[in-house]
């Protein structure tokens, strides 16, 4: 699989598998509010010349200002707009001679859990009934390029949610009459902040990738965390930044069509980065190993203050966006924090650092170790761990996660403790860092998995009984 691609990018090209020129590509665009778009007017712009929708009157007809998604249309959002328009500037800007159709079934409050999504459920089957009608009434030409999906905030708490998503995936591409085994699949990231986070959910969609063919997953942190216009949905510039991501994990999911491992994984040297407010949390000429189409660049971030957690807000590497893996803090609501983030650099041999915070640090730090051959995280939906402690904790702190022979597992842990906590991770190589300031530690650790199964990540502080520890592990699955 070739990767040519950056994270955070709105046109890339990949593999050698092209839009046809002058194509009618249709994608459904499916979930629940999100899905729907509830971002305000930004007077930005609108939907390419030539796009058309499945109206709402059962007709093929151009885009106003929102596409139309049936029986399930809020009108209270008539002036409101959802991702995919920004799906739609990124894929014109790259297929300029391709016309757009776009096929709307969202609806709000939908899910798993609450009987709509499932197999046989009526919801889902008045979906399938409207996306094929739209599909029969199509153009002649017109092509069914994907399914683009938001969705995942009615089913916080859903303990089965991945197995409900992989069946969906599965479901789609049998009962649309135009769709196929190869029919790519996207879906996007959530934001960390307010009631609807949930950790398994975003575990799902961010290891698509790496375990269902032609699937991929649009990074909702790229370029930076969303904002939330209501505190449940996105607003108009973190909008139009997610259908950018869309359209990039489409590009990929088109020759993502295998995720059986052919290769392994290997690493370069990690290396540590000092990062102060006098430098704006920033570190310059960091070495990142040899410059490879396929080097990822893993980012652990550790941050400390004593009232409120700092937490990452963008992560660029070498002007490159980085992917936040999972969650962005794993901290308490005061101490210290440790979030991985990853990213795609295949050029250069050193690259600045610059990360911004929610909420300024007293001390932070980073390691960041470059790896080739991976796939983009995770390795599976519990290829993630971490756990946190309180003060007076003990001498160690360890998570689980499940990793496959060949896996890369990449765990970082921090601590406070008088003059600071010397700490080793049980991984074969391991690193000890002191950030600048006092008290605060970031330790590092990373191997190739050599036994399948669950695999307990433990950071060993000796002797010394540390406050509020942190630690969180990721597992890569090889391309």
């Amino acid at each position: 699989m070739d990767l040519g691609l950056s994270f955070g990018s709105t046109q890339v090209a990949i593999g050698d598998e092209a839009v046809p020129t002058g194509s009618l590509d249709v994608f459904v665009v499916i979930g629940q509010s999100n899905a729907v778009g509830y971002a305000t007017d930004d007077g930005g712009a609108g939907y390419p010349s030539g796009s058309q929708h499945w109206s709402n009157a059962g007709a093929w007809e151009p885009i106003g200002f929102r596409l139309d998604h049936g029986p399930w249309e809020d009108t209270a959002a008539a002036n409101q707009f959802g991702f995919a328009k920004g799906f739609a500037t990124s894929f014109a800007a790259a297929n300029p001679l391709s016309d757009l159709l776009f096929i709307g079934a969202a609806d709000g409050g939908t899910g798993f859990s609450t009987g709509h999504w499932n197999p046989g459920d009526s919801h889902y089957q008045a979906v399938i009934a409207r996306i094929n009608a739209a599909m029969a009434a199509a153009p002649v030409g017109a092509v069914l390029r994907g399914f683009l999906w938001h969705q995942g905030e009615s089913d916080r708490g859903f303990a089965t949610y991945d197995s409900a998503l992989s069946q969906l995936i599965t479901n789609l591409r049998t009962d649309v009459v135009a769709a196929s085994a190869a029919t790519p699949f996207i879906a996007g990231g959530h934001a960390t902040d307010g009631a609807w986070w949930d950790d398994l959910i975003q575990r799902s969609v961010q290891a698509l990738p790496s375990t269902q063919a032609y699937c991929g997953y649009a990074d909702i942190s790229s370029p930076s965390e969303p904002v939330m216009g209501d505190g449940v949905h996105f607003d108009a510039v973190s909008t139009r930044a997610l259908g950018a991501a869309y359209f990039e994990a489409y590009q990929r999911a088109r020759v993502n069509g295998s995720v059986a491992p052919s290769g392994t994984i290997t690493t370069g040297a990690s290396v540590y980065a000092d990062l102060t407010s006098s430098a704006g949390w920033s570190a310059t000429g960091i070495s990142v190993g040899g410059a490879a189409s396929d080097r990822l660049v893993l980012i652990s971030i550790g941050s400390r203050h004593d009232s409120t957690l700092p937490r990452p807000e963008s992560v660029h590497l070498g002007g490159v966006p980085a992917m936040r893996v999972v969650a962005r803090s794993t901290g308490r609501v005061s101490g210290t924090n440790v979030a991985l983030y990853c990213a795609h650099l295949p050029e250069g041999t050193s690259a600045d650092l610059d990360i911004v915070f929610d909420f300024q640090p007293q001390q932070a730090g980073a390691v960041l170790l470059p790896i080739y051959g991976a796939q983009t995280p995770l390795a599976s939906v519990d290829g993630y761990g971490f756990d946190v402690g309180l003060a007076g904790h003990g001498t160690s702190i360890s998570t689980t996660l499940s990793a496959q022979v060949g896996d890369l597992v990449f765990a970082a842990s921090g601590a406070i403790a008088p003059g600071g906590a010397s700490g080793q991770i049980n991984l074969g190589n391991t690193t000890d860092n002191f950030i600048s300031g006092t008290n605060r530690s970031l330790h590092t650790g990373h191997q190739i998995v050599p036994t399948a199964g669950i695999q307990t990540v433990t950071c060993d502080f000796g002797a010394t009984v540390v406050n509020y520890p942190t630690i969180a592990a990721m597992a890569l699955r090889p391309i």
